[in-house]
Order: structure tokens, then C-alpha cells, then sequence
């Protein structure tokens, strides 16, 4: 009896062993390395962090004023035959940044001959609307003389109109009625005639008679230049 309960038990015991080995070996087994979590999202910028961020950017790409070099390329591009000092004034005015246009301006101006420093405002004051409008109306409103006010304050309304032609306008009617006034008049429409001829033409046509004539005249005469058939179109109207 104690003999059979000794073989009994250990017969148990085996089996029991062999259960735990079976057991072990078939369990599913968990990898050793475990996915990591993935990292916290990185907090959303603020809209003001990144107009911030924006104009650091802007402000490091800006290119510093040189006075020095841009004499030695005034003085440079004033010599040689009127017709090429004239395209490379020109060609020099359009490289100037927005940023330096009143260092540049002032600089010209004490460089150059009267003629040559109009020709090379002109352009700059130009390519200078075409980025801040605003920026260039306050500058010419900033000038002592008259012609030169009016060439800058033109400039400044022909690309402001392109972009916001009723805010051009609106500025226009705040100013006192007189020649001046009918000048900015037409340099607006200009710049409207551009992107709407036909609200340009509207526009016009509403003025009353003794200044619709020149500044319509105007209009067309510059719509010549860039478009000779919006032109014709609007001359035929």
C-alpha cells in the first residue's frame, strides 16, 4: 500500500512537471522590447508667435544700406551715352529694397543731376508701390515740393487702386477739390482702368463734365502703354 502510494505519487508528480514544461513553452511570450509610447505633440504656435517668427525672417533677409556702394553705382551709371545712363538708372532703381527706398532717394538726390535723380525716383517709387502703397503716400506727403509730392503721391494711388481701388478713391475725395485733387483723380482710375476697365470707365463717367474729358484722356493714354486694346476698347466707349 505504501508502496503503490509512493509510485502513485510520484507518476503525479511527473506528469505535473511535464504540464509546467508543456505550459512554459507554449505560453505566448511578450517582446523584449516594447513599442515606445510616441513622443507628446509639440504645443501649437500661438498666431502671434508665428507673425513674430515671420518678421524675424523678414527683418535677417533684409539687406542693409550701403551708401558708399550705391554712390560708386550712382556715379558708375551717369557715365557713358545718354540713353544707356538713362535704362541702367533705371535698371539700378529697381534693385533697391522697400526697406532702404528713403536712404536710397536722399542719397540719389545729393548724387545726381536734377534729371537723372527724377528718372531714377520715378522707377523706384514705382516698384516701391508695388509693396506698400501706404508707405510710399506717406512719403510723398512728407515732400516740400509740389511737383515732386504729386509725382510720389500718383504712384503710391495708381498701385494702391490696383490693389483696393475704393480705398484709393476714398482717399482721393478727402482731399481738397482743386487741380491737385483732379490729378490724383486720374492716377487712380489708372490703376483702377488696369484690373476693372469697365468700373474705371464708370467711375469717369460719373465726374462732371468739365473734368471727365482730360482725366478720361489720361486714363486711356496710360492704358495705352500696358494695354493698347483695353484701351481702344475703353476709347470706343
Amino acid at each position: 500500500m505504501t508502496s503503490r502510494f509512493a509510485v502513485l505519487l510520484t507518476i503525479a508528480l511527473a506528469i505535473g512537471a511535464a504540464g509546467f514544461l508543456i505550459g512554459r513553452n507554449t505560453a505566448p511570450t511578450k517582446s523584449s522590447a516594447q513599442t515606445a509610447p510616441p513622443p507628446p505633440a509639440a504645443p501649437a504656435k500661438s498666431s502671434a508667435a508665428v507673425r513674430h517668427n515671420a518678421a524675424d525672417g523678414e527683418a535677417t533677409n533684409r539687406t542693409p544700406f550701403d551708401a558708399a556702394d550705391l554712390e560708386a553705382q550712382l556715379k558708375k551709371a551717369t557715365s557713358g551715352p545718354w540713353r544707356k545712363r538713362w535704362e541702367r538708372m533705371q535698371d539700378l532703381a529697381k534693385t533697391i529694397s522697400p526697406a532702404n527706398a528713403t536712404n536710397a532717394l536722399a542719397l540719389a538726390e545729393k548724387v545726381l543731376s536734377q534729371n537723372e535723380f527724377w528718372s531714377f525716383r520715378y522707377t523706384l517709387l514705382e516698384k516701391w508701390a508695388e509693396s506698400d502703397p501706404q508707405a510710399v503716400l506717406a512719403y510723398g506727403q512728407s515732400l516740400k515740393s509740389r511737383n515732386d509730392r504729386q509725382q510720389a503721391i500718383s504712384s503710391a494711388l495708381t498701385e494702391w487702386a490696383r490693389k483696393d481701388p475704393d480705398a484709393a478713391l476714398a482717399w482721393v475725395e478727402k482731399q481738397p477739390r482743386g487741380q491737385e485733387r483732379q490729378n490724383f483723380l486720374s492716377a487712380a482710375l489708372q490703376g483702377l482702368a488696369e484690373t476693372d476697365p469697365q468700373k474705371a470707365l464708370d467711375k469717369i463717367n460719373s465726374i462732371p463734365m468739365y473734368q471727365r474729358q482730360q482725366i478720361r484722356g489720361q486714363v486711356i493714354d496710360a492704358m495705352a502703354e500696358k494695354d493698347p486694346k483695353a484701351a481702344a476698347v475703353m476709347n470706343g466707349a
